[in-house]
């Protein structure tokens, strides 16, 4: 409801992904047989990739200023055994504000993402994190993760040009993946008061 109350729209990505995007050396992809389209022979190993379609899906058709969120599920291969992964991602790319008379109109940043991102996280009770530098890694051209407990919470950034060109994507674009379940067992414990609503108002007495 945050993210629709600040003019987000919800993105509902396939968790099925094309195995062309990922180096052929990747042994954690959970591939299957999919014989309605054979270009879609992955479960999604991550959030980045079906986003971006959705980009390139709107720039397509002349919509170009876009903030995204999705919540969702990203699967791999470990020890034989599929691993479920819940997140939400956030995606924001071209113009983040249209403008006013008393403002001008600028393009989506990586304040404008983190931004959101800490008033997310501000609205689930987690506030006990601290930034990190992210390990290098082909998906962003800079990230930072905010970290608690020795977990990663959030990873966010500017997509990488490669992985942005891999979609012939030509627009900036800045990502953020939440990890769901972590972010649900760092939340703080709030307690909610709840008051009876009286029925009838109070007469007042001369």
């Amino acid at each position: 409801d945050y993210l629709s109350a600040k003019g987000m729209l919800q993105m509902m990505n396939l968790s099925l992904v094309s195995s062309n995007f990922y180096p052929k050396d990747r042994s954690d992809l959970v591939y299957i047989h999919n014989t309605s389209n054979e270009s879609l022979n992955i479960m999604r190993p991550d959030m980045l990739h079906p986003a971006l379609n959705t980009i390139v899906h709107n720039h397509n058709r002349n919509q170009k200023n876009l903030k995204l969120f999705e919540f969702g599920r990203t699967y791999l291969l470990k020890d034989q055994k599929i691993v479920e992964r819940e997140h939400l991602s956030i995606a924001l790319s071209g113009f983040f504000s249209e403008g006013n008379w008393r403002k001008a109109r600028h393009k989506a940043d990586y304040y404008d993402l983190l931004e959101i991102v800490e008033c997310v996280l501000q609205n689930l009770g987690v506030v006990d994190y601290r930034f990190s530098d992210s390990a290098e890694n082909e998906y962003f051209e800079y990230s930072i993760d905010l970290v608690a407990n020795q977990q990663v919470l959030v990873k966010l950034g500017k997509v990488s040009r490669e992985i942005a060109g891999k979609h012939n994507l030509d627009e900036e674009v800045y990502f953020a993946d939440l990890h769901w379940r972590k972010l649900q067992k760092n939340q703080l414990s709030l307690q909610r008061l709840s008051v009876n609503i009286p029925w009838f108002k109070g007469i007042l007495h001369w």
